[in-house]
């Protein structure tokens, strides 16, 4: 994987440096490094990294939920407040 790839595929995963070194239980060092070319990527993260790519690109994240005013309290009615 180069890291141009690797940069591309924290991109498509809205992955952060830190969310991935958390993941990996690595160094967020490491994760720069590879991503500047310094540092191969393990074959076996590479392969991770691809196929977490390929499962987003599947299933996409749902559309924002709009959650209803905590006023409302989740769409119930409060005693007085009742909806119409």
């Amino acid at each position: 994987m180069t890291d141009q790839e690797l940069a591309d595929t924290l991109d498509a995963l809205h992955w952060s440096n830190r969310r991935v070194a958390d993941l990996l239980n690595c160094s967020e060092t490491l994760i720069r490094k590879w991503l500047a070319g310094r540092a191969a990527v393990p074959p076996a993260v590479a392969a991770w990294l691809r196929r977490c790519a390929t499962l987003a690109a599947t299933f996409p994240a749902p559309p924002v939920i709009h959650w209803p005013s905590p006023r409302t309290n989740f769409g119930r009615s409060r005693v007085g407040h009742e909806r119409n």
